[in-house]
């Protein structure tokens, strides 16, 4: 009887193992599922870092894929321009008390683009940067841009007849402010567009989302533009921490 309940101790312990065993690889495989699934979104439209001390949280959103194209629907006489807006953010997560700041730099990376000039070198296809601000006087500001998109030191009522002036955007009474204009006309896969540098943000014992708007244009000038009939542009914002 006595070696009769060791063998029954033995095989109970046995199957307990072998229990856990089988529990443990199943999580196992279920949490490598999810980090490769989440891996993957990772790198269609997300960047997280973490710092040394493993108290910060850096995520940066570059939002949807920027895409433009030109056919006979949208693109005629009197049609006017045809644009895409897409959002973006960057966050930054600290259990740290003290301010923590982070430098990143914001790009445009071309994955595709068959646009060309027409007409000179008049910006055709041009990218507006907007970013979330909190001052007072998003309705009454803006800027003014030259015929290639570079921004010019000039007011609103200056900017008529021989610069385009644009307008920041309020969306859920959130104002956005133009910060970068280019003209990305001929933009090419093999090298990335800086729009800005060593931008800040900074959280303490929390976290802090800042908000950005980007928009991509082709401007229809109304002139013989065939040229850039049938054509697209493919690209996404980029993200590059400095710091």
């Amino acid at each position: 009887m006595e070696i009769r309940n060791d063998s029954n101790k033995s095989i109970i312990v046995l199957t307990i193992i072998a229990v856990c065993t089988m529990i443990v690889t199943l999580v196992g495989a279920t949490f490598a599922y999810l980090a490769n699934d989440v891996q993957n979104e990772v790198k269609a439209n997300l960047d997280i870092n973490t710092s040394s001390s493993e108290s910060d949280v850096f995520l940066l959103n570059a939002g949807d894929a920027l895409s433009i194209y030109a056919d006979e629907s949208n693109f005629y006489k009197n049609a006017g321009n045809i644009a895409t807006l897409s959002d973006s953010s960057v966050t930054l997560s600290t259990s740290r008390k003290e301010k923590v700041t982070f430098k990143y730099n914001i790009l445009l990376s071309t994955t595709y683009n068959n646009f060309e000039y027409t007409k000179g070198s008049n910006a055709e296809l041009a990218l507006i940067l907007y970013k979330e601000d909190y001052t007072n006087n998003c309705k009454t500001s803006g800027v003014c841009v030259n015929n290639k998109y570079e921004i010019v030191n000039v007011d609103k009522n200056s900017c008529n007849g021989t610069y385009t002036f644009i307008d920041n955007i309020v969306d859920n009474n959130k104002c956005y402010k133009v910060i970068a204009t280019k003209d990305i006309t001929n933009a090419n896969t093999t090298n990335q567009i800086s729009l800005m540098t060593n931008e800040e943000i900074t959280a303490q014992n929390g976290s802090n989302t800042i908000n950005y708007k980007v928009k991509l244009t082709f401007i229809n000038y109304e002139h013989e533009q065939n040229a850039n009939l049938n054509k697209r542009f493919n690209g996404i914002l980029s993200f590059n921490r400095v710091n």
